[in-house]
């Protein structure tokens, strides 16, 4: 995504389909989104956008392969069965935006 389409998504709100998650914090709140996605008819998880408001929080460079690992590691060892995910990353105001392309 550009940075222009990741700041209509966001400009649209959360909605069923797109969440945004300023950080990981909760690996159990992550994994949940994930599976909800995965077994309905898809979505998008964005992290580097504050849920609440919208404000873009981008990740830095450590943040991003963390955060990158992190969601590989959700999705193989808290869902069961386990998924393959896909995420990328997009350049926003000076850092990063991790996300999925469509979890369905």
């Amino acid at each position: 995504m550009t940075e222009k389409e990741i700041l209509e998504l966001r400009d649209l709100a959360e909605v069923g389909k797109v969440q945004f998650k300023e950080r990981i914090v909760d690996n159990y709140d992550i994994a949940c989104e994930i599976c909800a996605m995965s077994n309905y008819r898809g979505g998008r998880i964005v992290i580097g956008i504050n849920d609440k408001t919208g404000a873009i929080n981008a990740l830095s460079y450590k943040e991003t392969q963390e955060t990158t690992a992190t969601l590989g590691q959700i999705a193989s060892d808290m869902l069961n069965p386990s998924i393959l995910i896909e995420t990328e990353t997009s350049k926003v105001n000076g850092g990063n935006i991790v996300y999925f392309p469509d979890l369905g």
